[in-house]
């Protein structure tokens, strides 16, 4: 179905069907749609807490480039741009991966010095 013939509030309602069919909450997501493209902001997850997975992420914008669309994204959580999906890490999973690496590093050390 081409954009030029749905107006602003169909293709706004079309996009919001496809994320709620889905299971986005919509408290963390925003949207907007200007020209043909619709963009994203904020945070996509699913509406009981948990992440999308790239599978379901992908279903999902399969849905939405069927209205017609292009997609950007600024979203915390996800990288969404023509063909590539990819998860963001958030501050905490950073903290957490460094946190890990430190204590795996210190558990090294300690077996070297104690051979």
């Amino acid at each position: 179905m081409a954009v030029g013939k749905l107006s602003r509030f169909d293709v706004n309602k079309k996009v919001r069907r496809a994320l709620v069919r889905n299971g986005a909450d919509m408290g963390f997501i925003q949207f907007s749609f200007a020209g043909r493209t619709v963009t994203f902001t904020g945070r996509l997850q699913k509406d009981d807490g948990r992440e999308f997975s790239a599978s379901n992420l992908d279903s999902m914008l399969q849905e939405i480039y069927k209205i017609g669309v292009h997609v950007h994204s600024d979203l915390d959580n996800w990288s969404i741009s023509e063909g590539s999906i990819t998860k963001k890490e958030t501050s905490q999973e950073k903290k957490e991966r460094k946190e890990k690496e430190i204590s795996q590093r210190a558990n090294e050390a300690s077996k070297v010095g104690g051979s």
